[in-house]
């Protein structure tokens, strides 16, 4: 994560404040009894803080947009990157390991293309969740959508459009479906046989 796209700060702290965090932590009798070691562990000089700033999804013309195996790139770069290769479960399952969330947009869709360490499965779901916001005067300006597809399956919901590109696969939302939202807050997950293999944080993304 240090060479991704968080921006790191370190705050440092004195004796007595660490002190004070230690006896806070110990406090939780019941998670310390189970991860004491990994709790503590917070117990440092300094604190970390990661800063990702909002991103502007990228516009682009109808019919411009690379949707599906035309072997062209999309001309956008990532607006999420994700550690990669960092658990065994991700080791074994790499078609659900994440790298990267691509997206642009035109007048219709929202397009989002999710990379991953292997190629596509249908043995993995692949989940994306969205909470869209906009100016509270106005009609439709925020909510949630979710969407989930396993290849060869019906995806939800059944109209959406995704198609899988080796080790990519590709969403078309459209943007109806956001009403008059201005803001978009994105994840993405992958899960094998009902467990979470992956997910990012959240990015929040302007339209």
């Amino acid at each position: 994560m240090a060479f991704l796209d968080t921006r790191w700060r370190s705050l440092p702290i004195d004796t007595r404040e660490v002190e004070c965090k230690a006896k806070s932590i110990s406090m939780y009798a019941s998670q310390t009894a189970i991860m004491k070691r990994f709790l503590l562990s917070f117990v440092r000089r300094n604190e970390l803080f990661g800063d990702l700033p909002d991103e502007q999804v990228p516009s682009v013309k109808n019919g411009d947009i690379p949707f599906g195996p035309s072997g062209r790139p999309w001309q956008t770069s990532a607006v999420i990157l994700d550690p990669a290769n960092d658990n065994l479960l991700r080791d074994f399952q790499a078609s659900g390991d994440i790298k990267a969330v691509i997206t642009c947009r035109d007048s219709r869709y929202l397009y989002l293309r999710v990379d991953n360490c292997a190629a596509v499965t249908r043995r993995i779901e692949y989940q994306v969740r969205i909470r869209y916001f906009g100016a509270p005067s106005e009609p439709q300006a925020g909510g949630t959508y979710y969407a989930a597809v396993k290849p060869t399956k019906t995806p939800t919901p059944p109209n959406l459009r995704t198609v899988t590109n080796g080790k990519s696969i590709e969403f078309a939302i459209p943007l109806r479906v956001f009403g008059n939202a201005h803001t978009l807050a994105l994840d993405v997950s992958t899960r094998f046989a009902g467990i979470q293999v992956d997910r990012t944080g959240s990015r929040f993304l302007n339209l």
